[in-house]
């Protein structure tokens, strides 16, 4: 009796294992998209891109003639215009800098998030790098 139940509870748990492993894993929208700002302007964004859950948003600055701010926009259904969803976060970046960027968009109800960055000094220069709308934590 007691083998039977043993080899009734492997095969049962071989059956669970299988069905776990067979399931597509569904994750957000987190892969990269590249950035390219050139600061002639006080401020660049990156595109808007459909943000799927309440994680932060992401970027990596790979290289940066010199540091700028930013944080996370997103924009009004009814007039078009950027509204801030940073909870008051700003980040500063570097060449090598990475943030997981704090911000509201998916629980004020917005659906799109963009990355909007303001540079530090008075003069043009570019930065460029890598982010996404939401993010997998290190």
């Amino acid at each position: 009796m007691r083998k039977r139940i043993k080899i009734t509870s492997f095969i049962l748990s071989a059956i669970t294992v299988a069905a776990l492993g067979s399931m597509t894993a569904y994750a957000n929208n987190y892969p990269d998209s590249p950035y390219n700002f050139t600061f002639n302007t006080a401020s660049n964004q990156t595109a808007f891109r459909p943000k799927q859950d309440d994680s932060s948003s992401y970027m990596r600055c790979e290289y940066a003639q010199r540091a700028y701010t930013a944080h996370v926009i997103s924009r009004s259904t009814q007039t078009g215009a950027n509204v801030d969803c940073s909870y008051g976060h700003t980040y500063q970046f570097n060449t090598g800098s990475k943030h997981f960027m704090i911000n509201s968009v998916w629980e004020t109800g917005y659906r799109e998030g963009a990355i909007y960055a303001t540079r530090n000094f008075g003069y043009s220069y570019n930065a460029n790098g890598q982010w996404s709308p939401d993010s997998i934590p290190e």
